[in-house]
């Protein structure tokens, strides 16, 4: 192990692929058979065997870039003038044209003007076209590839986007369309708490199937910003009166309105012409139009307010409100009209996000009948001259596929409880009767009141939280001390007087406990402080659960299954047999992460975080995490090192290095597949190399998808759970799946609200040679162990905790400068003492 010491060298894109994607193992048979509708729709005539493709240009006379829409309508306008002569060619909304038959145009180079919008705003604007003849696409590849006779590869990859640009283009041409989302035109406006705007659309893709192709369609939702005269959109937006506004607005909730404001396009109201002024805001105004001084035509000092009274008669009523901010120019808000259909992107709150759970959330039959409703009045494929270019015909019946239940999982609690061991059929289970298996001791722990609530009143939850977990198999042995702090004070002195507090015994982990009224930034501050510098887990929760009689004692037991995990406990494990695979040899079971920054934070650097088993049971696990140097980067850059550190801590409790390596992998798309096997797979190659020598672990290496559209609901009610969904442990393994691939769909969970989504699940690396079946039910039963849920989850349990680690080290990076231009981002450690615990819970 000694070698392990220093850094495995990355292996670079240029080297020779020596790895190979694992080969379908065949097909499943455990469980029991149900027949599954899915919401694919076959393609009945493979698509002409080759197509052209051409660079597509567009510049204003100014030469200066178009944006995606102005491009999109440049090209439209191009087809209707018929540059193209008798080819159809299509766009795939970027920079990217293909065609069934090569173009015959004069030149490549040539001038169009795009009228003005129907209703008048705008004026014609002439634009710079040049197309260039770039390669020509076989589909011939993808063909093969469905019929097994080639396996995944970048041809392939190319020729899927090309089908999708010919599925799409009509569709997005003709219906309002944003990233993958289209959203027809709906009567029914729907709108969140803090200002969005709701609509639901449809999403369409194209995907290899079994023999053939498939449009895999489904319906999705979008935010937008409400139309209309931006005082209304600022006041929902803040949640505030309208008349409260006139007085202005604090600096936090002016960045607040500047996220959602700065990219729209708006138009003014108070010139006679107002159809031809359309600008886009640049930036929100720091200072109100009652103190924005600049010289006007006569070059005497003024205000925004007092220019618009002399020049307009307009006398103001919100001047203590900032600007838009276009060029020299600044607009007051109030003479600003907001144009529909523009994604709103600022930040949805809580209130805001279950108003769209609820407006979303539809049963199976319902979003079922909702996307065969789409083929007939939104896609409408049967009419689509892009796709009969190419002879591509579509079955507008949803295909049926052959699924199977996996049998029931059993759970092991503590030989204390009424029932040790419990056959779980439905994905759930009750704790309230259980006794957790393996409950720690606590002694050192106090309570950090930032609710304002009384400490009576908190020292009677802790006394009610204490008697609660006791009898659940914990030992809390004493009272915590309770620190009552001012959340808007320096909440480090805050933790470090109840950290003090809670150390009553040395040799016993401290804990602390924090009530807050709502989680905010300052969650981010208490993770960050806690764990980074105090050494000192915490457990924060909302005042307001504390006061609920109806489940309170749920509300206890929830908190105590991730008080327990975090001081090193199990609450409960797989019964005896069930995972042989892991508890019979050495095992380690990792699951690996990448985040990325939101759309209001691309300047903030990408954190890849890995977890892994430490014990047979598959229930303990440590965590690591680092920042990417290259931005946006999906791969992992440091896995070598951070996989290399939890080897050594396995071999530290274990006394040994794992014979088995099961590697899950989360958020990453076909694209990427090679440059994951590549890359990551060679790094671990490498890392075994240091502490195995010539006899390195078997490793299965797989893919975790949850972010695509493939839903599945029984064929027959009598296959279906209460709310019409598939039941835990549903797996399909062929129908849409390519049958040389080693993948399946597993929805492993109960789908209490909504339609359940399986996660699809990709192997790409198999040295243990898994059957179909052992491996479908190993990964379901992973999906019961996540500590602090008495349910089975919709991924395996190592993707989750490695999801939860990205998200826990985001709170620690910080921005270090002036602008999201200039700076640096840093990410603070996790301390010694508790960074093999399980403080991410």
């Amino acid at each position: 192990m000694a070698e392990l010491e220093g850094k495995i060298e990355q292996l670079t894109l240029k080297e020779e692929i020596k790895e190979k994607i694992a080969p379908r193992p065949g097909e499943g048979t455990l469980g029991t058979k149900v027949i599954l509708r899915a919401n694919h729709f076959k393609i009945t005539t493979f698509p002409n065997l080759k197509l052209f493709l051409y660079n597509y240009f567009v510049t204003t006379s100014a030469d200066k870039a178009t944006g995606k829409k102005v491009r999109g309508k440049v090209f439209e306008e191009c087809r209707k003038l018929n540059k193209f002569g008798k080819s159809l060619p299509v766009f795939n909304g970027n920079d990217m044209v293909y065609c069934s038959t090569k173009l015959t145009l004069e030149n490549n180079k040539f001038k169009i003007t795009l009228p003005p919008r129907e209703d008048g705003i705008g004026k014609p604007s002439e634009f710079n076209i040049t197309i260039k003849f770039k390669q020509e696409l076989k589909l011939q590849y993808l063909k093969d590839y469905v019929d097994s006779k080639q396996g995944w590869d970048g041809d392939v990859q190319t020729c899927i986007t090309a089908l999708n640009s010919y599925i799409n283009y009509k569709v997005r041409t003709n219906v309002l369309s944003v990233g993958r989302g289209i959203y027809p035109p709906s009567s029914q406006m729907i709108f969140l708490s803090g200002g969005a705007e709701l609509k639901r659309g449809f999403c369409q893709s194209l995907r290899p199937g079994w023999s053939d192709l498939t449009i895999n369609v489904d319906v999705c939702s979008g935010t937008f910003c409400p139309p209309g005269n931006a005082i209304d959109v600022a006041a929902d937006i803040l949640r505030r009166k309208k008349i409260d506004l006139r007085r202005g607005i604090n600096d936090h909730e002016r960045r607040t309105l500047s996220k959602v404001f700065v990219g729209l396009r708006f138009r003014v109201i108070h010139r006679e012409n107002n159809k031809k002024s359309i600008y886009v805001v640049e930036k929100l105004s720091k200072e109100s139009a009652n103190r924005i001084m600049f010289r006007d035509e006569e070059q005497r000092e003024t205000s925004v307010t007092d220019f618009f009274a002399k020049r307009y008669g307009m006398k103001l009523e919100y001047g203590n409100l900032p600007c838009f901010t276009v060029a020299k120019n600044c607009f007051p808000i109030e003479v600003c009209e907001i144009f529909p259909d523009q994604p709103f992107r600022g930040d949805i709150t809580d209130d805001g996000r279950a108003d769209m759970i609820k407006h979303t959330c539809v049963k199976p039959f319902e979003r079922f009948k909702s996307i065969e409703n789409s083929l007939q009045n939104v896609f409408r494929y049967n009419q689509d001259e892009n796709m009969k270019s190419i002879n591509m015909n579509v079955d507008t019946r949803m295909m049926t596929v052959e699924g199977r239940v996996l049998p029931p999982v059993s759970i092991s609690f503590n030989k204390n409880s009424r029932q040790p061991s419990q056959n779980i059929s439905d994905g759930r289970w009750n704790f309230v009767s259980q006794i957790l298996q393996d409950g720690k001791k606590l002694v050192n722990w106090s309570i950090l009141v930032l609710s304002g609530d009384s400490p009576n009143a908190v020292a009677q939850f802790a006394k009610q939280l204490s008697e609660t977990l006791n009898k659940k198999g914990m030992n809390i042995v004493s009272q915590p001390e309770i620190v009552t702090f001012n959340p808007q004070g320096d909440i480090k002195m805050g933790l470090m007087q109840a950290a003090k507090k809670a150390m009553k015994s040395k040799g016993e982990m401290p804990l602390i406990l924090v009530t807050m009224r709502e989680r905010s930034k300052l969650y981010s501050d208490i993770k960050r402080i806690a764990e980074t510098d105090l050494s000192v887990p915490t457990q924060c929760i909302l005042s307001k659960h504390m006061r609920k009689p109806k489940g309170f004692e749920q509300f206890c037991v929830n908190v105590g299954l991730k008080i327990n995990a975090k001081l090193g406990g199990r609450n409960c494990s797989l019964s005896a047999g069930q995972i042989d695979f892991i508890s019979s040899a050495p095992t380690m079971v990792l699951g690996a992460d990448v985040y990325h920054s939101g759309a209001n934070e691309q300047h903030m650097p990408s954190i890849a975080a890995v977890c892994a088993s430490m014990d047979a049971a598959a229930t303990i696990y440590s965590g690591r995490y680092n920042v990417n140097v290259e931005p946006r980067n999906e791969t992992i850059e440091k896995l070598d090192i951070m996989v290399i550190d939890l080897l050594k801590t396995f071999r530290a409790k274990n006394g040994r290095l794992p014979q088995r390596i099961l590697f899950y992998r989360d958020g990453v798309s076909e694209g990427q597949f090679r440059k994951v096997m590549d890359v990551e797979v060679k790094m671990l190659r490498d890392a075994f190399k240091g502490g195995y020598g010539e006899n390195p672990p078997k490793l299965t290496f797989i893919i975790v998808q949850k972010r695509h559209h493939t839903r599945f609901m029984p064929a027959s009610q009598r296959d279906a759970d209460r709310n019409g969904n598939c039941r835990p442990g549903t797996v399909v393994d062929k129908g849409i799946v390519v049958k040389q691939e080693f993948d399946f769909f597993l929805q492993s969970h109960a789908s209490l609200l909504g339609t359940g989504r399986p996660t699809h699940y990709r192997v790409l690396v198999d040295d243990n040679k898994f059957k179909a079946d052992h491996f479908q039910e190993l990964t379901n039963k992973l999906c019961y162990l996540n500590a602090r849920c008495t349910s089975a989850i919709s991924i395996v349990t190592p993707a989750c905790y490695a999801h939860l680690i990205c998200n826990r080290a985001r709170h620690y990076t910080v921005w270090e400068g002036s602008s999201s231009s200039e700076g640096s981002a840093s990410c603070a450690v996790v301390q010694k003492q508790i960074t093999n615990l399980m403080y991410f819970i």
